[in-house]
């Protein structure tokens, strides 16, 4: 393994150099006024990081994940009375960029993921592997740091959605409703009450985290069903309307055709 402590690689990604300290003994500066040829991460797992990023002073506490980039001045100290401990990761290659942006750090600096003993392992083995450097090494390193961005960028996404995720929790729960009864005649106004929201916020808020309108996904519903009482050729198409909650059979038999490309009726003597 390339252990130069600047190697700038036209890899994928390539490790220069990694490892993990508990800075408890002394306070540890380092200042670095035109940075590093390679990329450069910490992650506070413990303590807190006092660094100036693109000339702002900031304090990164336990569970942030601070990037330098290359050229980018470093700045950044340790005081021991916060009983740190801080893992790095030095790397370079063309897919750095790339994976940095998608994981949150494209407007970013610092981002927080919090502690995490799965990415703290990783740490430890890529520190140990790098260390060994016995065959594949190069190989098992790279992995490690997609492993531990993308588990940060999984993490980060968790962290900074919560409104969405919540969004998502009390759609699915719509969800069910809809499922559950939609041989009924369902308005948006008796789903929105499910969600104590008004019938326009509901239907904002359910195409924003289902990705669709809360009719769409009622009749998607209606029209798997429908599929499977077609096939099963024992109901007239109007009979099969009204059970599935279409108000008539015109209505069904446009919305089937939209969704399918085929009428009810060639649907029900087909081989599908």
């Amino acid at each position: 393994m390339n252990n130069s402590s600047e190697f700038v690689s036209n890899e994928y990604i390539h490790l220069n150099h990694c490892g993990i300290q508990k800075l408890w003994d002394k306070d540890y500066y380092t200042e670095r006024p035109n940075g590093r040829a390679d990329y450069h991460i910490l992650y506070i797992y413990q303590g807190a990081c006092h660094t100036e990023l693109l000339g702002e002073k900031i304090v990164a506490k336990t569970g942030n994940m601070i990037l330098f980039k290359p050229n980018e001045k470093h700045k950044y100290q340790f005081y021991k009375s916060d009983l740190p401990i801080s893992c790095y990761i030095h790397f370079t290659g063309v897919g750095c960029e790339k994976i940095l942006n998608d994981i949150g750090f494209k407007d970013k600096r610092i981002i927080n993921i919090g502690t995490s003993k799965t990415i703290l392992s990783l740490f430890e083995k890529m520190e140990m592997d790098s260390n060994l450097n016995q065959p594949f090494s190069e190989e098992l390193c790279a992995g490690y740091i997609i492993e531990i961005l993308s588990l940060a960028g999984r993490r980060f996404f968790y962290s900074d959605n919560h409104a969405y995720l919540n969004k998502k929790s009390q759609m699915s729960a719509v969800c069910q409703f809809m499922y559950d009864n939609y041989m009924q005649k369902l308005s948006v106004e008796a789903c929105a009450r499910q969600c104590k929201l008004s019938p326009g916020r509901f239907a904002h808020v359910f195409k924003e985290a289902i990705g669709k309108s809360p009719l769409e996904y009622i009749n998607e519903i209606r029209i798997s069903k429908a599929k499977e009482l077609l096939l099963s050729q024992n109901h007239t198409v109007s009979e099969i309307a009204e059970m599935v909650g279409f108000p008539n059979q015109i209505y069904f038999s446009k919305i089937f055709k939209k969704k399918t490309g085929v009428s009810p009726k060639k649907y029900s003597k087909s081989d599908l």
